[in-house]
C-alpha cells in the first residue's frame, strides 16, 4: 500500500465555501477543578483497563506455553494464537487509548500540514511540532487504519490526544479556521494593512502593485476602492490574502448588481452601477445613524440634479491620502484635486471607502425630499435643512457653539 499524501481543499472553491458558511470558532475554556479530577479519574480507569487486557493476554500466553512444554507434540498453532492475541491487545491499546505526550508539557500544539506531503513527512512534521508520536507507529497506523486522504492545513491538538484521534482529525480535514472582517467605511489602504497583520492568512498582496493586485483578484475595474464587501469572512487557516480579497470582491459585485437591478426611478441621475458605488461610499462616510442614510442620499441626489457641488468633507480627506494630518483645514478645501468636491461638480472619480450594502441601497433609493444641506449634531445624528439660511443656523448651533 502506498504512503498517504495530503490533498488541498480544492483551492479557492473550498475557501469560498468556507467563507460563506457560518462556521463557529473554537473557544478555549478553562477546566474547573472537578472537571480536571474527572478527566484524571477517566485516564486512570483507561490505563487500568488496558493493563488488565495486557495481563490477561500474558496469562493466556503463559498457560499456552506450559501446555506446549508438557505436550511437545502439541501444534505450535496455539502459541501463535496466543502471541497474536497479545499483539492485538497491545496494538489496540497503543492506537486507541495511549495518550501521546507533548514536548514541554504543552496544553495544545499546532501542526501545519502542507499540500503534497507524504505519509512519512506528515508523521515527521507531527513529531517535530512537539507531538511525541513514534514516526514508524504513525506510518503503520496510516497504512492499517481505513480512512480518506489527509488534507492540508493547520491542525490543533490538545493534551491527551491519541494516535487514533490524530489520524481521525487529519482525515476529517478538521483544520483551524481563520476570520477577517472588511470594516464598513474602511479604505482599501486600511483594509490591506489590517489583512497584512492577520495571522490566519498568508500575505502576498502587500508585495504587489495595484495592477498586479487587480489582476490577481480578477477585477475588471482600474481601482479596487469600494469594491470589497464589508463582511466577516471565514476560511481555513493559512488561506492566502488574495483568496480572501477575491471573495470580498465577488460579494460586493453581486450586491451592487442586485441593488442596481432593483433601483428606484428617483435614482436616474446615476448612470452606472459604478456611479452608485461612488455615491454609496460617500453616504457610508457621512452617516452616523442607519436611519439617516436615505436622507443623506436625497441631499446628494438633489444637489447632483441642480448641478450643485457635493461639498462633502470625506471626499476631500480621501484625496489627501496618507498625508492627511487628521484635521480638515481651509487650505485643503482650496487645494485643486479630483476628490475636492468643494471645487468640482459631480461625483469624485472613484469610491472613497468600502460601502455596506445598506449604503448601496440608500444610494439607489433616496428619500423624496427637497433637502440640500446637513450638519452633524455631534451625537451621531444629523440636522437636515432645505435652505442655506436654515443650514447656517444649524451650523451656528452644532458646530460653532452659538445658542439658539
Amino acid at each position: 500500500m502506498s504512503e498517504q499524501t495530503t490533498q488541498p481543499l480544492d483551492g479557492d472553491k473550498a475557501e469560498e465555501k468556507s467563507a460563506d458558511k457560518d462556521a463557529s470558532t473554537d473557544q478555549a475554556q478553562s477546566l474547573s477543578s472537578d472537571a480536571v479530577q474527572k478527566k484524571e479519574a477517566l485516564r486512570e480507569a483507561l490505563l487500568k483497563a488496558s493493563r488488565r487486557v495486557f495481563e490477561a493476554a500474558r496469562s493466556a500466553f503463559e498457560r499456552g506455553r506450559t501446555k506446549i512444554l508438557a505436550h511437545p507434540r502439541t501444534s505450535t498453532a496455539a502459541l501463535i494464537a496466543v502471541l497474536a492475541i497479545c499483539a492485538l491487545a497491545f496494538g489496540s491499546w497503543f492506537y486507541e487509548k495511549r495518550e501521546i505526550p507533548f514536548a514541554g508539557g504543552a496544553a495544545t500544539i499546532d501542526v501545519d500540514i502542507a499540500s503534497g506531503m507524504s505519509g512519512r513527512q506528515i508523521a515527521e512534521r507531527t513529531r517535530a511540532a512537539g507531538v511525541e508520536v513514534s514516526v514508524s507507529a504513525m506510518l503503520a497506523a496510516m497504512r492499517l487504519a481505513s480512512g480518506g486522504a489527509i488534507h492540508a492545513g493547520r491542525y490543533r491538538f490538545e493534551r491527551g490526544v491519541t494516535l487514533k484521534r490524530i489520524l481521525e482529525k487529519y482525515r476529517a480535514g478538521d483544520v483551524l479556521k481563520g476570520a477577517f472582517r472588511v470594516a464598513d467605511g474602511a479604505t482599501l489602504r486600511q483594509t490591506l494593512g489590517q489583512l497584512a497583520q492577520a495571522p490566519e492568512v498568508k500575505g502576498t498582496a502587500g508585495t504587489m502593485t495595484d495592477e498586479q493586485l487587480i489582476s490577481a483578484i480578477g477585477a475588471a475595474e482600474k481601482h479596487l476602492e469600494g469594491l470589497l464587501a464589508p463582511e466577516t469572512y471565514k476560511f481555513n487557516w493559512g488561506t492566502s490574502d488574495i483568496a480572501v480579497l477575491r471573495i470580498a470582491y465577488r460579494h460586493q459585485k453581486k450586491a451592487l448588481e442586485e441593488e442596481w437591478e432593483a433601483r428606484d426611478k428617483s435614482a436616474a441621475i446615476l448612470k452606472t452601477p459604478y456611479e452608485a458605488l461612488i455615491l454609496a461610499s460617500i453616504i457610508e462616510k457621512e452617516t452616523g445613524q442607519p436611519s439617516d442614510r436615505p436622507l443623506v442620499s436625497s441631499v446628494f441626489h438633489n444637489r447632483l440634479k441642480l448641478g450643485m457641488r457635493l461639498q462633502t468633507d470625506p471626499a476631500v480627506i480621501y484625496g489627501q491620502g496618507p498625508d492627511f494630518e487628521g484635521r480638515l483645514r481651509t487650505k485643503h478645501l482650496r487645494a485643486p484635486g479630483p476628490y475636492n468636491t468643494y471645487l468640482n461638480t459631480g461625483l469624485p472619480p472613484t469610491p472613497i471607502a468600502m460601502p455596506s450594502r445598506a449604503s448601496i441601497h440608500a444610494a439607489l433609493h433616496p428619500a423624496d425630499t427637497k433637502l440640500l444641506y446637513f450638519v452633524a449634531r455631534g451625537d451621531g445624528t444629523t440636522k437636515f435643512s432645505e435652505t442655506l439660511a436654515e443650514h447656517e443656523k444649524a451650523v451656528d448651533i452644532y458646530q460653532r457653539g452659538k445658542k439658539k
